[in-house]
């Protein structure tokens, strides 16, 4: 789904830059995090809360919302 949100700004016009992945341990969860950049320095991240143990995975902020229910 990231991918294709990314192509989908692409095809619109704005520049994209991909900054990857980010995992940030918080305890016996995962903060991950996906990071790109659009236009000129407006970083956009979505981001997902992840429990291993469980193996379940909760949206942390609104982009990562957005897709979860959306795509």
């Amino acid at each position: 789904a990231l991918r294709s949100v990314v192509a989908l700004t692409k095809s619109l016009g704005t520049p994209v830059a991909e900054k990857g992945w980010e995992i940030k341990d918080r305890g016996q969860k995962f903060l991950v995090r996906y990071l790109c950049e659009q236009g000129q320095g407006v970083l956009e991240a979505f981001e997902w809360v992840v429990d291993v143990d469980t193996r379940h995975v909760s949206a942390f902020n609104d982009n990562a919302r957005l897709l979860m229910t959306r795509w």
